[in-house]
């Protein structure tokens, strides 16, 4: 049986170190999921960003979300967990 898919959301403007360092950790290690990096790259319009993430979210068996502090001012992060709850995929976080 394949590992579980894993979608990470984390603050763009903040944490992208935080993301590599946990992605990198979850490939040199035993976890029981795989970790897709389809976090976008660069800036795309609201528009297309909105229209891509929700397409990798509904490919996922599990959405993470990479919490820190200034999670408050990531706009992104709390869309990305409101596609996750409309698609059904389980949200958890760590910090």
């Amino acid at each position: 049986m394949a590992n579980p898919r894993a979608f990470i959301s984390f603050d763009f403007d903040h944490n992208v170190t935080q993301k590599n360092l946990f992605v990198g950790q979850s490939k040199n290690s035993k976890t029981p999921f795989s970790i897709e990096d389809w976090s976008s790259k660069s800036s795309l319009p609201q528009d297309q960003w909105e229209s891509l993430i929700k397409t990798k979210i509904g490919k996922c068996n599990m959405l993470i979300v990479l919490s820190g502090k200034t999670m408050a001012s990531a706009t992104g992060v709390s869309k990305e967990i409101a596609m996750a709850k409309e698609k059904d995929v389980p949200v958890f976080g760590v910090y």
